[in-house]
């Protein structure tokens, strides 16, 4: 099912303009809290009325300012599951499942409820209480219930929120049954890297309103369009830079006004003294052990630093490098392993290099059509 959204309103100070098209793909919606990601979800699903634009799935119109088209919620046929769940206590898990069916036809309907509890794995559970089942799957039976009217849209606020780790695997891997196995279009908030990377076919990230980007997972994690989108998907060494030199697909930049050199590779010109934005992603830069050859993708830029902080993070750790000429400082995300392996140490001296292709420019942001609103800003 096709999901064309156009959505720009304004809530007191608060400005919202969305605009994206996806096919059957599970919609990430990706940003802080406040980015409005919430209020796109209330205007797909008709709790809140855009002051422009237009939502349509597939040939059915939810929503159109020009035409005057505002469908009421019972006649959107789309599933909503917010954060808190949103359970009945005094109802059995079939009855919470089934309760978007009108009454007089869930007898008729029991075999496609317990195929949706067997599918989200909640068979054997239909006579319990919400009280009596765990967080996870009070979860799935919100989901579930939200799956009985047959949506076109899966609407998912935050659906991980109070999760702990193995369960939010579990649920997303059920997710993704649920969408290959009934092909309709998900649209899931989060403000989590690794649901955005794990479930995201689109990915589109929101901040203060306004899109920063619309990608792949490859794209945004590794093409970021804007500074946020490449602080929120973790490229932490993000420097102003430049142009000293360009030539054969190639160019050499200083970062930040010091003499270090860095040589990145380039797909389009930019003439010598043009400032650049661009990031190294902390994962793409190598520390290397004394005295070890270093490949020839990585000598255009090698360095000698010192070890500032080490941070252990379970299985990984994050350092910081101080490169000892200019002092600049680098970001640098090992396996726990290695940082045993090379012993390394706060104070120790260390070398360190990355190939040109990490070294990515970061274009200016993307500048958003913003649909004229008709008359002054409504009160929230």
């Amino acid at each position: 099912m096709a999901l064309e959204l156009a959505l720009h309103t304004r809530l007191g100070n608060f400005r919202l303009d969305v605009e994206v098209t996806t096919q059957r793909e599970l919609l990430v919606l990706f940003g802080s809290s406040g980015a409005g990601k919430s209020l796109t979800l209330q205007c797909i699903a008709g709790l809140l009325r855009p002051d422009a634009g237009r939502i349509r799935v597939d040939e059915v119109v939810y929503f159109d300012s020009q035409a005057k088209i505002n469908l009421p919620i019972n006649r959107r046929r789309v599933g909503y599951v917010i954060q808190d769940y949103a359970l009945f206590p005094h109802m059995t898990v079939f009855e919470n499942a089934a309760y978007g069916i009108p009454r007089r036809q869930r007898s008729a309907a029991k075999p496609r409820v317990e195929a949706i509890l067997q599918t989200l794995r909640l068979r054997g559970l239909s006579e319990h209480y919400p009280h009596q089942i765990s967080g996870g799957q009070r979860q799935r039976v919100a989901i579930a219930r939200a799956m009985m009217v047959e949506p076109l849209v899966l609407l998912l606020d935050e659906p991980f929120a109070a999760l702990d780790y193995p369960r939010r695997e579990r649920l997303r891997a059920d997710l993704q049954v649920i969408h290959q196995r009934y092909g309709m279009t998900i649209v899931l908030v989060t403000h989590d890297i690794e649901d955005a990377l794990m479930l995201g076919e689109k990915i589109l990230v929101l901040h203060e309103g306004q899109v920063e980007q619309i990608g792949n997972r490859e794209e945004v994690f590794y093409r970021p369009r804007s500074r946020v989108v490449a602080r929120a998907f973790g490229a932490k060494n993000i420097f102003l830079a430049e142009v000293r030199r360009q030539e054969r697909g190639t160019a050499d930049l200083v970062l930040e006004g010091t003499e270090l050199r860095v040589v990145t590779w380039v797909d389009e010109p930019c003439g010598v003294g043009q400032k650049l934005q661009v990031s190294i992603r902390p994962e793409e830069i190598k520390v290397l052990r004394p005295r070890q050859p270093i490949h020839a993708s990585l000598r255009e830029n090698a360095y000698r630093g010192s070890v500032g902080t080490i941070i252990q993070k379970g299985p990984f750790a994050t350092l910081e490098l101080r490169e000892l000429g200019d002092g600049v400082r680098f970001a640098v995300e090992l396996p726990a392993q290695a940082v045993r392996e090379l012993d390394l140490a706060i104070g120790a001296e260390v070398s360190f290099a990355f190939r040109r292709e990490s070294v990515v420019r970061i274009p200016q942001p993307l500048l958003n059509s913003r649909a004229s609103l008709p008359g002054p800003a409504p009160h929230p």
